[in-house]
């Protein structure tokens, strides 16, 4: 266990350097403490980095040999009471000195692992625990869900005891985090009240794979991770030429022409609120509630400026892929790889006309990352109706229907995607072809923090009065979407819009 946390402490240091090493690139080098150069800042920002990939297994290594030992404690019970041998209480398992552990694993629902973490600070997760699960799911570093749930719980507790003490005093868990290393500390230079706090990265993981879960835009678009507020990655834009030479002749210089896609860290927020009634034998409920409503906010917005960004103020200037299509020199001019479908209607479109999309995409498009993306009810009011149609499905098949991982149409996968059009409309663009992964970027900053107060007014309400507190989270992200093509090309994403009338 001693080992374990010097791990992770270890690992929490280099982290949080490389988080300074961050921000010091962004200043001029005059305001750089030492003058520190930008080949020195990388330099150590590498090391540092490869010191973290060789701690991580190492940590993998120990949390799995802890897991094994619950198992083998187990199974000693279970031989013991087999043997007519009088096995330890109910729950209980004997400490090194002898005495009876206050814990009661058996009694938490989901299996938290309880060895790897100090009974001094977790008596009270012998008591029931009672629900499901909803958000964080599957085994993670050896840990399974309701042990990371409770964790994330314990976590946020500590946050709203740090951030607001004068009402708020979770003993157990500002104990509990300090013990197991937890990465906590404030955004701000000096800052230590925990007002402000990054979210450690033991739980990124899960806070990623619910978006993903939720978010199209990080499952398909191309993710560049940024490690500064902007990041620009060249883009191909045209080609060296071949030309016929005679014997002897001199050949034409041509050039590979490149461009930059720009991204930028932008700010986005989610704020909600949660019962007042926060309980450190509740954490596994609060840490699996805490985790699915701040990510799949941040997923629902993500997908919203991806395909439906307008360029204002509510998409921090983002473009979507919907708008790119029928607006590609932002003077409302039609790509060439939008198809105008049969009528305005949905019951109007036609099979041909989908069949016209999947001709206007380009070859380098057609991989193995393309697919569609269309509104769930559009796949099965309209897509499916022209399968149907088409004749030659038996009973089975229809009974069967489209349960399999995922739907196909026309031999591409058709992923779903809520913020899509549902109803039709003129001039609509209904569904998407492509591969997002080249036609669009996702700039990551991964960088989330937390906030509590239970004195604002959240949606014209105040959280004091009913008796709540609101949680406000934070992470910056950026969208590009940059292969549309052009009034007389097509790009790696193409489509299809209702007519007009």
């Amino acid at each position: 266990m001693a080992k374990l946390n010097e791990l992770r402490q270890n690992r929490a240091k280099l982290h949080d350097r490389n988080k300074e090493l961050i921000e010091i690139m962004e200043k001029p080098l005059d305001e750089r403490p030492g003058k520190i150069t930008d080949e020195q800042v990388s330099d150590e920002y590498e090391t540092n980095e490869a010191a973290i990939a060789k701690l991580d297994p190492e940590i993998v290594s120990l949390e799995k040999w802890g897991v094994r030992r619950q198992e083998v404690e187990a199974r000693d019970k279970t031989l013991a009471a087999s043997a007519g041998i009088a096995a330890p209480p109910h729950g209980e398992t004997p400490a090194a000195d002898g005495t009876p552990s206050p814990l009661d694993g058996d009694d938490v629902r989901h299996g938290v692992h309880t060895d790897q973490q100090s009974p001094k600070y977790l008596s009270h997760m012998k008591r029931q625990y009672y629900g499901s699960l909803a958000n964080i799911r599957g085994i993670r570093n050896g840990q399974e869900p309701a042990e990371r749930a409770y964790r994330l719980g314990m976590w946020g507790l500590y946050c709203a005891s740090k951030s607001l003490p004068n009402r708020y005093n979770f003993a157990n868990a500002v104990n509990f985090v300090n013990e197991q290393g937890m990465i906590v500390h404030g955004e701000g230079a000096g800052d230590t009240s925990g007002a402000h706090v990054t979210v450690p990265d033991e739980f990124s993981a899960d806070l990623i794979d619910l978006k993903e879960q939720r978010g199209v835009v990080r499952q398909l678009f191309g993710r560049e991770a940024m490690m500064r507020e902007t990041k620009t990655v060249p883009r191909r834009t045209g080609g060296l030429t071949a030309y016929a030479v005679g014997e002897s002749a001199a050949g034409t210089e041509s050039d590979m022409t490149l461009d930059d896609i720009m991204l930028i860290a932008r700010k986005w927020m989610v704020v909600t609120r949660m019962s007042k009634e926060l309980d450190e034998d509740n954490a596994i409920n609060f840490g699996d509630k805490l985790a699915g409503e701040i990510s799949y906010a941040f997923a629902d917005k993500e997908d919203e400026a991806g395909f439906n960004g307008d360029g204002t103020s509510t998409y921090h200037g983002i473009l979507g892929a919907r708008v790119r299509m029928q607006d590609v020199d932002l003077s409302g001019t039609n790509s060439a790889g939008l198809i105008t479908g049969a009528g305005n209607a949905y019951s109007e479109l036609t099979l041909a006309d989908f069949e016209s999309v999947c001709g206007t995409l380009p070859d380098y498009a057609d991989n193995d990352n393309t697919s569609w993306v269309v509104h769930r009810l559009v796949y099965y009011t309209v897509l499916k109706r022209l399968e149907l149609a088409a004749g030659g499905a038996t009973a089975s098949e229809i009974a069967e229907g489209t349960r399999r991982p995922r739907p196909l149409f026309l031999g591409y996968p058709v992923v779903f995607s809520q913020v899509m059009p549902s109803a039709a409309g003129n001039s609509q663009v209904c569904a998407l072809l492509g591969d997002f992964n080249t036609g669009a970027k996702f700039g990551d900053r991964r960088d989330e923090s937390i906030e509590f107060d239970d004195t604002v007014v959240v949606g014209g309400q105040s959280v004091w009065e009913r008796d709540q507190i609101a949680v406000k989270g934070t992470e910056r992200m950026d969208i590009n979407v940059h292969e549309f093509g052009s009034s007389s090309v097509s790009g790696a994403i193409v489509g299809l819009e209702t007519a007009a009338a």
